[in-house]
């Protein structure tokens, strides 16, 4: 008001409301209750458009709208006070309990640089391997190419188990500077070149593990079905239409027959097998066994999800053998997932994942049969216990709750699905960043 006089400025609306000054009374005491930061009278406001607007009642529903738009402007914000600063530990330090067994970077950079004429231990071999998808490319690159160690220091699995998780970090690195648009349409089929024969070692990897440490062969039996399989199934059976090829046709498709060489049922309830580098941590199901990191699945998906061909079957199948992938691992990896899903590589930001979410549950899956294809609400739920994923449907007009906001719901859910990624968020900053005292 002290820029531009109040009274003018009541003036002007009045003259473009009645065409005359006869309003300058009514209109700058609600200009003057603005300028003093109590907000916009709306009822006022609205009494004023009712009487000079001819077409009011024709328009009440969106003149009603942009004055509750405009007194959400025009209102008073709240000021939060300063915090005081205190002394937080990061969260890859906060909870050590968590993370027994896994070194930091720094711990992993010290052992490297430490007598590099002599072999490393096999226990710190084997680690170093299992821990790699978690590893940024720079820092595989480094313990590969620059830490001026030869190859014959390193055990022979891990050796070429690290070079393998380097090469498709790299292919990963390339598609993530660029996807989706006209311009990538072959992009797909080079995806899913290298797709299946990671998701394929990754979801083989359980297997290698209980033939190290000879597990009975039939309790190592991987004909057993994935979550993705129970998902399909369970809808099949409130289907009057099961029949006996349709059971066999769910198991067959091929991102299920790449899903079942994965036995979780071996996965989760078997008991503990001994570790060669810890016996007693839950290294095994806090990392997994997949050979792609959680950053690198939440690029392959973005890439699918933001593709020109979502209709194409090689783009859904690249997008179902990633959810088998995710399914056969422990639930800390699907969530770590999720978490990268908005912003891969940074910080989480819940409208960014709130984006990705809405895309991710929309997911095309046409080129399936109806009964091949997976309820993805069923499927986010089970790895995210106690949420309620939302569903479009229930926020449309006649839905049971059209009157809310469909995109604030997701919103609360990519809030919580950040809050659960929490231990994953502290074990990326454990391995990948170091922390000087």
């Amino acid at each position: 008001g002290k820029v531009i006089p109040g009274h003018k400025m009541a003036r002007l609306i009045s003259l473009f409301l009645c065409g005359d000054i006869s309003q300058v009374d009514e209109i700058l005491p609600i200009i003057r209750r603005v300028v003093a930061g109590d907000g916009l009278d709306v009822v006022r406001v609205k009494e004023l458009l009712r009487k000079h607007v001819e077409n009011y009642d024709e328009w009440a529903a969106e003149f009603d709208r942009a004055a509750k738009w405009a007194a959400v402007m025009l209102g008073p914000m709240t000021f939060n006070q300063g915090f005081v600063e205190c002394e937080v530990p990061p969260s890859a330090e906060s909870n050590q309990e968590i993370y027994v067994g896994i070194p930091t970077a720094k711990d992993i950079y010290d052992v490297l640089r430490d007598k590099p004429q002599l072999p490393l231990d096999p226990s710190f071999s084997n680690l170093i391997s299992r821990i790699a998808p978690y590893m940024t490319f720079r820092q595989i690159s480094y313990v590969l190419n620059s830490s001026g160690r030869p190859s014959n220091h390193w055990q022979p699995f891990d050796l070429k188990r690290l070079r393998y998780v380097y090469s498709v970090k790299k292919k990963v690195q390339e598609i993530s500077e660029s996807y989706g648009g006209l311009s990538f349409l072959p992009q797909s089929f080079f995806v899913s070149i290298f797709l299946g024969e990671a998701t394929r070692s990754s979801l083989r990897a359980p297997m290698d593990i209980v033939a190290e440490n000879h597990v009975k062969p039939e309790a190592a039996d991987h004909t057993k079905r994935t979550v993705l399989s129970k998902l399909r199934r369970h809808r099949l059976e409130g289907s009057s239409r099961l029949t006996e090829e349709d059971d066999e046709g769910f198991v067959m498709s091929p991102a299920s027959r790449v899903a079942s060489l994965s036995n979780l049922h071996l996965q989760h309830e078997q008991p503990r097998l001994a570790s060669k580098y810890n016996s007693s941590s839950g290294v095994e199901d806090l990392l997994g066994d997949s050979l792609l990191g959680p950053q690198d699945v939440a690029i392959l998906l973005q890439a699918g999800l933001t593709s020109v061909m979502k209709g194409s079957t090689v783009v859904q199948l690249n997008q179902r053998m990633l959810l088998d992938l995710m399914a056969s691992q422990p639930r800390t990896f699907a969530i770590a997932v999720l978490a990268e899903l908005g912003t891969p590589g940074s910080q989480g930001v819940p409208r960014a994942l709130t984006s990705a979410l809405m895309a991710f549950i929309e997911m095309d899956q046409s080129s399936f049969k109806p009964a091949h294809r997976i309820d993805i609400h069923n499927l986010l739920e089970s790895w995210l216990p106690g949420l309620k994923i939302p569903r479009r449907d229930d926020y449309l007009a006649g839905g049971r709750w059209a009157r809310q906001s469909y995109y604030d719901a997701i919103f609360g859910v990519s809030v919580s699905i950040l809050d659960l990624a929490e231990v994953y968020s502290g074990l990326k900053l454990r391995i990948q960043r170091v922390r000087h005292s």
